[in-house]
């Protein structure tokens, strides 16, 4: 699975990206590993009202 480029940049409003597994946790046929199925992605912002940024 491809997370989104925007995770990754370092312009724009301050914020906090948090990548975490999600879905079912399986064993891909062939594979001698475990993985999840996908990922979650949770973006978070400052309310310049309630935490204003210098």
């Amino acid at each position: 699975m491809t997370l989104p480029q925007d995770v990754f940049e370092l312009t724009g409003e301050p914020g906090l990206s948090l990548v975490t597994c999600s879905g079912d946790y399986v064993r891909p046929d062939g594979s001698p590993t475990w993985s999840y199925t996908n990922n979650l992605v949770v973006d978070l912002a400052l309310d310049p009202e309630t935490a204003p940024v210098p």
